[in-house]
């Protein structure tokens, strides 16, 4: 509650009037207190957010690895040397994968020399 001087501009000869004039609060202190606790939850959620992402690309990694770390298990199919022979044409396993290495080799080095 604030006191306050009114003046009536009629006639200024009479007694001036005093009366109690209301105010609100402050306002402009409660918007910027809103503004700080809007701001406090928009980054508590955010933080929150960016905490689930994180975890769901911890997941993914996980995942990730896990799938790289299964190489091509062609025993799943070819138990046996004759089996492979039959199904790749190579003599072994292990010719196959030292020819393909060679293979992978030359074609690195045909990328790399374009």
């Amino acid at each position: 509650m604030v006191f306050v001087k009114e003046e009536i501009e009629e006639n200024m000869s009479e007694a001036e009037p005093w009366r109690i004039k209301y105010e609100e609060p402050e306002t402009w202190k409660i918007k910027q207190e809103e503004q700080k606790e809007f701001e406090e939850s928009q980054l508590d959620s955010a933080a929150q957010r960016i905490g689930e992402l994180e975890a769901k690309v911890g997941e993914l990694e996980d995942h990730l690895s896990d799938l790289s770390a299964s190489k091509l298990h062609i025993n799943r199919y070819c138990a046996t040397d004759e089996e492979f022979r039959f199904y790749t044409r190579f003599l072994s396993e292990k010719l196959f994968w030292t020819i393909l290495s060679l293979q992978v080799s030359i074609l690195e080095q045909s990328l790399e020399e374009e």
